[in-house]
């Protein structure tokens, strides 16, 4: 599955993960081409099926890496989401020289439903080129 995620990545900035048909993460909106010395941003959004919700009460984290970005932040968690119900998160990160990076991130939260709560840790990547 990391495989096939990554080698998505590399062809559109979109990577989705799939929760058991309770909810999907997306990284669309995420930068995949700047500059040098530019300013990009990674977005992960969360979308649930209907009846069914990112818990507010367990914990979510959400930690980010790069090899060759330098992000504002490494760690997330449901406090730095953008948006209430389905949560989403913005974080910024600088380009240096030239070439292509990644930005990966691995995901821990709850999705659930009134019947059960089910953990999910995930792992999506998205390819950056710095022209």
């Amino acid at each position: 599955m990391k495989t096939l995620i990554a080698v998505a990545s590399l062809f559109s900035v979109t990577a989705f993960a799939q929760d058991d048909g309770l909810a999907t993460v997306s990284t669309d909106g995420s930068t995949a081409k700047l500059k040098a010395g530019e300013k990009g941003k990674m977005v992960i959004a969360f979308h649930v099926a209907a009846g069914s919700h990112i818990s507010d009460e367990a914990p979510l984290k959400i930690e980010l890496s790069s090899e060759k970005a330098a992000l504002d932040k490494k760690l997330l968690t449901l406090a730095d989401s953008t948006q209430k119900g389905e949560p989403k998160f913005e974080v910024g990160f600088g380009a240096g020289g030239k070439g292509s990076t990644a930005i990966d991130a691995k995901l821990t939260y709850f999705v659930c439903t009134d019947t059960k709560c089910v953990r999910q840790s995930k792992k999506l990547s998205v390819a950056v080129e710095v022209q």
